[in-house]
């Protein structure tokens, strides 16, 4: 009996020296948890406080929410309720300088930035590369503007709100771009369209004549395409705005950007960098404006 009870007490103890080191374990690991924790809030604040977009330092309340590459931030001199400026973290001028990763990123970034307005009815996205385009600082950004119905008298004001934005007074006078009046806008014949078409081609990758093509409601001649990916194509203006303006746009009749699920939002942004490094190239231009009117408002 004395070995049983003696037996009991020393397995008793030492469950209970265990318990204490098990204890003292998870309050040791609490701790540093804890520190881990305090290192990487500190980490972020440093990097939110260290954000710039071109010359402006942005503040952490300015920050409406980041992606592993890019920032979105609210509260920049907005033109319309809702409008955030979205930009790569790293400081790069030119939408081509991005890598395919900051690129991908990018659009990531835009899609969340219109999440944070879902009452919205429509969205007005723009991206003005290069100084000629009117982009006010060396920094690539987009802007995405939420838009609901009557919020502007005439809806192509917006451009010009976009077009005049600078986040600084000491970025000097915008550059507009020259629009004509959409009468003055005559369509084009189908010569000339496929014309155009094949000097672009010549600057891609060649894919097989594609068929049933379509834009919205439209059926598509399928000359007037230049360029494919595996989901999205890009097609010639029946009535150009300038010289170059030509259309990306998903296979699949997509109403907007919101409807598409994640891998055809990607190849679209990839398809629109790829179309805009074949169109600048083709006319040695200086800028271009990337843009999306997606919905109705």
């Amino acid at each position: 009996q004395r070995y049983v009870v003696a037996a009991i007490r020393r397995r008793s103890d030492t469950s209970s020296q265990r318990d204490v080191v098990a204890a003292r374990a998870a309050l040791l690991q609490k701790a540093q948890d804890e520190e881990n924790l305090m290192r990487r809030l500190a980490t972020m604040a440093a990097a939110s406080h260290a954000l710039r977009l071109g010359p402006v330092a942005l503040r952490p309340a300015q920050i409406a929410l980041e992606t592993p590459l890019s920032v979105v931030v609210r509260d920049l001199r907005p033109v319309l309720p809702g409008h955030v400026v979205v930009a790569p973290k790293r400081p790069v001028e030119r939408y081509a300088d991005l890598t395919e990763e900051e690129g991908d990123d990018l659009a990531v970034a835009i899609r969340r930035a219109q999440q944070l307005t879902p009452a919205a009815d429509a969205f007005n996205v723009a991206l003005k590369d290069g100084t000629s385009a009117g982009q006010p600082v060396a920094h690539v950004h987009a802007h995405v503007v939420p838009r609901v119905k009557g919020d502007l008298a005439n809806n192509d004001e917006i451009y010009g709100l976009i077009d005049g934005w600078t986040p600084l007074d000491a970025c000097g006078a915008p550059v507009t771009l020259d629009v004509p009046d959409d009468a003055a806008r005559k369509p084009r014949s189908a010569e000339d369209m496929a014309a155009e078409a094949a000097r672009y081609r010549r600057r891609g990758e060649p894919f097989p004549e594609p068929a049933d093509v379509t834009f919205g409601p439209f059926a598509v001649d399928a000359s007037q395409v230049f360029f494919e990916s595996g989901t999205c194509r890009a097609l010639v203006n029946l009535k150009p705005l300038v010289e170059g303006h030509v259309l990306v746009v998903p296979k699949a009749v997509v109403p907007t950007l919101g409807e598409m699920d994640e891998e055809l939002h990607r190849d679209l942004w990839r398809a629109a960098r790829r179309v805009h490094a074949m169109i600048t190239e083709e006319y040695g231009a200086t800028g271009a404006n990337v843009a999306v009117q997606d919905g109705i408002a």
